[in-house]
């Protein structure tokens, strides 16, 4: 849910400019940070970072797959190209 703009003031004031440096507090950091729940603050800090690292492998899967795709239709383009280059060509009338 964030930090309010008054928890915020505190957190600078301790030199904590963001949400990184607000996970990797120490035991003895946390107590001198003058917030109640700054364990849970802690938390909810690496939560955040693991969600967003989440979404951010989410969307570079998607790309990839999207690539893939593209690709594989090329591929399937370039392989009916080959295909009609390469099939005999009909010589004018057969004899029978």
């Amino acid at each position: 849910s964030g930090v309010t703009p008054e928890q915020a003031e505190v957190l600078r004031t301790a030199g904590i400019r963001t949400v990184e440096e607000v996970r990797d507090l120490t035991d003895g950091q946390l107590d001198r940070v003058r917030l109640p729940n700054m364990r849970d603050l802690r938390k909810q800090a690496a939560l955040f970072l693991e969600n967003s690292d989440a979404a951010k492998a989410a969307e570079r899967e998607a790309a990839k797959d999207a690539q893939i795709a593209a690709l594989m239709e090329r591929q399937e383009a370039m392989e009916a190209m080959i295909e009609d280059l390469t099939k005999p060509k009909a010589k004018g009338k057969e004899a029978a």
